[in-house]
């Protein structure tokens, strides 16, 4: 099974049970699960993946991850963000109570 990264997160309480949640450092990613055999680009994968990021839109503010972040553990995802954590974090934090806005124009 692997992992599609929907985003970065402060709190757990914000993922679950809309998504899965994996730990990294003090924040968490929301993530939906993929069977190794299906294709990360198949339709099915990218509406659930899209279904599932409006959901989290309507619970909390939430730092986006690209579409294309797969994992296949707890620790590649931290071995992939590790580097972000601290700016994630402080992004967070100062804007918790924010929402975002996508328009299509």
């Amino acid at each position: 099974m692997k992992s599609i990264v929907i985003g970065a997160h402060l709190l757990r309480d914000d993922i679950e049970p809309i998504a899965s949640a994996i730990t990294v450092g003090d924040l968490y990613l929301s993530a939906v699960e993929v069977p190794d055999d299906q294709p990360l680009g198949d339709r099915e994968i990218l509406i659930k993946v899209a279904n599932t990021r409006a959901r989290l839109l309507e619970v909390a503010t939430f730092v986006a991850i690209r579409y294309g972040l797969a994992l296949s553990s707890a620790d590649e995802a931290l071995g992939r963000c590790a580097s972000h954590l601290t700016r994630w974090k402080r992004v967070l934090t100062a804007h918790r109570e924010h929402v975002e806005m996508t328009l299509k124009v």
